[in-house]
């Protein structure tokens, strides 16, 4: 089944553009908690561009709840046309890519749309199973050495950890979103050579022993199913995404500290 999003929004009143002056800062992390114990409470980080993007755009937090909770709805139009929350399963977004809810711990998968202005924005959201607050701290941790290693990543914006939620802890984490191919899925369809797919393998190893050697968190899921590529470049550009700790379940307090030494950092960039 193909479910293509819709048209631009044509929004009657003119709206300045989401990052305006806040643009040299638009990527400054911020964290909140709200009880220092690992499983329990609230815990939210995130960035500059999220936080207006969110305050410009009332209803969006509140659509996808609605979807959350009404699992047969596959799609939320803001009244105003400001924004569009599209649910996703394994159908095709666009004609162009298979996005899946990878992973057996996704629970739910959106695209979010929203236009400011000139410009549209697109999101990918998850809620899952795992802390995505540790996911985001985890990949803007290792951005700086995936670089160095001839990676990018796919930008993170926003985190949360809910685990005062009623019916079940919600663990949300957005990310700007792509069309493009993963690494596995653009060689399972012979768009690039076996050579090539086996290079990205040796260099994606060099750069998780390279890891190793900096952090004493055991960092999992860096694949090639969750690398992808663009195919428009040459060379072809990779982002890295997805990443989570081995042992999520339990973290040792040795874990613990080192994830709140990374929080650190990142908050003071």
């Amino acid at each position: 089944m193909v479910i293509k999003l819709l048209p631009k929004p044509r929004g009657k009143v003119p709206r300045k553009p989401i990052l305006g002056n806040e643009a040299e800062q638009k990527n400054k992390f911020h964290y909140l908690q709200t009880s220092s114990k690992i499983n329990s409470g609230k815990k939210l980080i995130y960035n500059n561009f999220s936080k207006r993007l969110i305050r410009e755009n009332p209803g969006i937090i509140k659509a996808i709840d609605f979807l959350s909770k009404n699992k047969l709805e596959k799609r939320f139009v803001d009244p105003k046309e400001r924004f569009e929350v599209l649910r996703v399963r394994d159908f095709i977004v666009n004609d162009v890519q298979r996005l899946k809810s990878r992973g057996y711990l996704t629970r739910d998968a959106f695209v979010l749309r929203v236009n400011s202005g000139k410009k549209e924005y697109r999101f990918f959201l998850k809620n899952q199973g795992l802390s995505s607050v540790q996911e985001l701290v985890l990949l803007k941790s290792i951005e700086e050495y995936a670089k160095k290693s001839g990676f990018n990543i796919i930008q993170p914006h926003l985190a949360l950890d809910n685990n005062l939620d009623i019916d079940y802890n919600k663990r949300y984490i957005v990310y700007d979103f792509t069309d493009k191919l993963t690494v596995s899925d653009a060689f399972n369809s012979k768009k690039i050579s076996p050579e090539k797919f086996y290079d990205i393998f040796d260099r994606l190893s060099d750069f998780k022993k390279l890891l190793e050697n900096k952090y004493s968190i055991p960092i999992e899921n860096l694949n090639t199913k969750n690398i992808f590529i663009d195919l428009s470049t040459q060379p072809h550009k990779l982002y890295l995404f997805d990443p989570f700790i081995t042992g999520y379940s339990e973290p040792t307090s040795s874990t613990i500290m080192q994830l709140n030494k990374l929080i650190k950092n990142i908050i003071k960039k």
